[in-house]
């Protein structure tokens, strides 16, 4: 679920029912502590409020430092945590920050952190440097975050997939940080849009990639060849099998995905600098998986179309962030 707007869900109660559900669940008997406990602790998660409204940053800083706290002090849970969702906002980020950084460091098993909001004003991009200075994560492989907190990519060397799910007008300056780390097992990228120039420099630090996705919504129908090259670009990828392009229910994809399609051919036919590896899985029939592009095969790729209701930004829910239809175009290489 995006947090654009936190709070403003019209069911906010429904967004933390499983979690209720699972504490419940959990505190039965000896059997189902041992068969929910794991799943309740699964997915640490600071991200969402009990009421909508605009005092949403206060409930979220104070649950963030009492939840980090209260799990430094249980080590016994630490193994169970996969997936850490959380929010950041101005609200005393000195207090909040660290202790979170420093839980973060002491989970073994954690493969996927999704930082869902993050005020502009507090804290800076250089507080970020400072509270995750000296830190690493080697067990995070999937990371989502805003652009202004890319700095947290530092600490994140075994990366295979970064999601930008607000830019701030600073997608250039998350590039480039991808760029000057270098991750050579980076496999995804998606929600940021790159240029022809970083993306060859971005090729050459990760010669992997195989996966992106573009925000077709952003397409401009008064400057249809400026898009046009825009999407041209990514044929300097040369592992590249997956083009992903999210839009509108009714938008005219069409010449959009022949020439996404004429991309992944041309990059098919050229040999990757990287080592073939093998890829777990198999196809199932013409179907690729949507959320596991792990699935696709060197001589199969595909341009996937994932459409969406149009809606207003102020009371999302859920299902909003949710494709009502994907479309697979798949080529034969």
């Amino acid at each position: 679920m995006s947090t654009h707007y936190i709070g403003s869900g019209s069911n906010p109660e429904d967004l933390l029912l499983r979690f209720n559900a699972l504490r419940a669940l959990s505190q039965l008997s000896r059997l189902s502590r041992s068969i929910f406990l794991p799943l309740l602790w699964e997915r640490f998660q600071v991200c969402l409020t009990p009421k909508p409204g605009w005092q949403w940053h206060s409930y979220i800083g104070h649950a963030m430092q009492r939840k980090s706290i209260g799990l430094l002090e249980s080590k016994h849970l630490w193994s169970y945590v996969k997936v850490v969702t959380i929010a950041i906002s101005q609200f005393k980020s000195s207090q909040v920050i660290p202790p979170f950084v420093q839980l973060l460091g002491m989970l073994p098993n954690v493969h996927t952190l999704e930082i869902s909001y993050v005020t502009i004003d507090i804290p800076s991009p250089a507080s970020f440097e400072t509270y995750f200075r000296g830190y690493t994560f080697p067990s995070i492989q999937k990371i989502v975050l805003p652009a202004y907190a890319r700095e947290i990519l530092r600490c994140c060397p075994n990366l295979k997939e970064v999601t930008c799910n607000r830019d701030y007008g600073e997608c250039g300056q998350l590039v480039d940080t991808l760029i000057h780390i270098g991750f050579p097992n980076l496999e995804v990228v998606r929600g940021f849009t790159i240029g022809m120039v970083p993306l060859k420099r971005l090729n050459k630090v990760s010669p992997s990639l195989r996966c992106v996705r573009l925000d077709g919504r952003i397409f401009s129908r008064r400057n249809p060849t400026k898009d046009m090259l825009q999407i041209s670009s990514y044929s300097v990828l040369r592992s590249l099998q997956i083009i992903e392009i999210e839009c509108f229910e009714n938008n005219d994809l069409g010449k959009t995905v022949k020439l996404a399609s004429d991309i992944l051919r041309s990059c098919g036919e050229r040999k990757p600098t990287a080592r073939k590896r093998g890829l777990g899985g198999s196809i199932n029939g013409a179907r690729l998986e949507l959320n596991n592009p792990n699935l696709s095969s060197p001589e199969l790729r595909s341009v996937r179309v994932l459409r969406y209701a149009h809606g207003n930004i102020y009371g999302r829910t859920p299902s909003d962030f949710v494709p009502v239809r994907v479309e697979e175009f798949l080529i034969k290489v």
